[in-house]
């Protein structure tokens, strides 16, 4: 169970970054923000999100077989800690957190799994941000993307303690 619950954190951290709308370019900034600022500014923005609903796509490589899974769904977020992940493809799969506990359901399986969410010290950086204490400065260093992308303001984040779930994020925002 355990797997599954840093498995949903790993990804609610990046659905929530990735989710946020943007609105703190003015009419004067043309150029890209320095990394670090970057960084500083989708906090800012962070900071005011108490929910939100996204389609995600999330790309893994399981460590022993060379190929990567592709999974497809929607995601609902409410801070603190309120999640519901539906996954439409390949295979139909929900997690739901209700900031205590975490029910894991596998259509295939016809069963619902149920376990606690992290808590203390063992607390991930994915799990901090659905409780809405991350930091993306405090607990990332920010570098300049290594795979641009035109028409996007884009930030590397490696988290400052190593994670299970990720070893970085890039986070790409519509300037």
């Amino acid at each position: 169970m355990r797997s599954r619950s840093r498995h949903v954190a790993g990804l609610a951290l990046a659905a929530l970054l990735l989710s946020l709308p943007w609105a703190v370019r003015t009419a004067a900034q043309t150029a890209t923000p320095a990394p670090a600022e970057l960084a500083r500014l989708m906090q800012a923005h962070y900071g005011t999100v108490t929910g939100f609903t996204a389609n995600f796509t999330y790309t893994y490589a399981s460590g022993v077989l060379p190929q990567t899974t592709t999974e497809r769904g929607t995601v609902k977020i409410r801070k603190p800690g309120r999640m519901r992940w539906t996954y439409q493809s390949p295979e139909v799969k929900e997690f739901v957190a209700d900031g205590r506990m975490l029910y894991s359901y596998v259509k295939a399986d016809r069963v619902c799994y149920v376990s606690d969410l992290p808590q203390g010290d063992g607390v991930s950086t994915a799990v901090l941000f659905l409780a809405g204490k991350g930091d993306l400065v405090r607990d990332f260093r920010a570098t300049a993307a290594s795979e641009p992308v035109a028409g996007e303001w884009r930030v590397d984040l490696t988290p400052t303690t190593p994670q299970a779930e990720f070893t970085r994020l890039t986070l790409g925002v519509d300037p």
